[in-house]
């Protein structure tokens, strides 16, 4: 009678484990790319091109979140593409325009021209952006009659510690400003408004390190253009 060696029976075993176990995977992979492709397909296809509908949404959320009047003019999203340029990325890249912020009295105490906000799986986790892109936005700062300091129409006197906004900002990947205008008024001392021209910032935040970078242009009579530069870094704990 013959037998099968005990050796190459143990070998069609192994063999038959690992067929098993490649069979696995490579229905693990096609599932992963199916669940990748139907919700790639249904933000790129469904919901990027019905964005703009949510606009009277979004003001509303942005108004009650940041206390003052805001109003966008615009809102659509375009594919982010790879750093190849041959495929997408999953998640689309918002675009605002005509972005307003209105002090008490109506009046536009910030106004963002363009904003382009990148998103990623990440961020949405940490409920912010990967980048932050603002082009030329105008800010007014001013100090009242009565002494009080509004900054875009909000009154920052009893501001106190906004911990939670600045802890919000420093989470954000990468916050880029470019060729923005600072106005400073006093009304409390009467003196013409001062400007600060072609401001340029820079924030890179990783989870423990922050680098900025501002550049800015005052007017002829303070000097030549400005620069400032700061690396900061969080402590591994935080006892605060």
């Amino acid at each position: 009678m013959n037998q099968t060696p005990a050796p190459i029976a143990s070998a069609t075993r192994s063999y038959k484990t690992l067929a098993a176990v490649a069979r696995l995977l490579l229905w693990w992979v096609l599932a992963v790319w199916g669940l990748f492709a139907l919700i790639w397909g249904s933000l790129h296809l469904f919901i990027v091109p019905r964005i703009g509908e949510w606009r009277p949404e979004l003001e509303r959320w942005a108004s009650a979140s940041v206390g003052v009047p805001v109003r966008v003019d615009s809102l659509s999203a375009e594919p982010q593409a790879n750093a190849s340029g041959l495929l997408p990325k999953l998640m689309p890249v918002l675009v605002l325009h005509g972005v307003q912020l209105l002090d008490p009295q109506g009046r536009p105490a910030l106004q963002l021209p363009l904003v382009r906000a990148t998103l990623s799986l990440t961020s949405l986790w940490r409920r912010g952006f990967e980048q932050i892109v603002i082009d030329q936005p105008v800010l007014d700062v001013r100090r009242t009659a009565q002494g009080r300091i509004e900054v875009a129409g909000l009154d920052f006197s009893d501001a106190g510690d906004n911990r939670a906004g600045a802890d919000w900002f420093f989470s954000q990947g990468l916050f880029v400003i470019e060729g923005g205008t600072v106005r400073w008024t006093d009304h409390l001392r009467g003196q013409p408004p001062l400007a600060l021209d072609a401001v340029n910032l820079v924030v890179r935040n990783t989870a423990r390190h922050h680098q900025l970078r501002l550049d800015a242009t005052p007017p002829p009579a303070w000097g030549q253009r400005l620069s400032l530069r700061a690396q900061l870094r969080e402590p591994l704990l935080d006892l605060a």
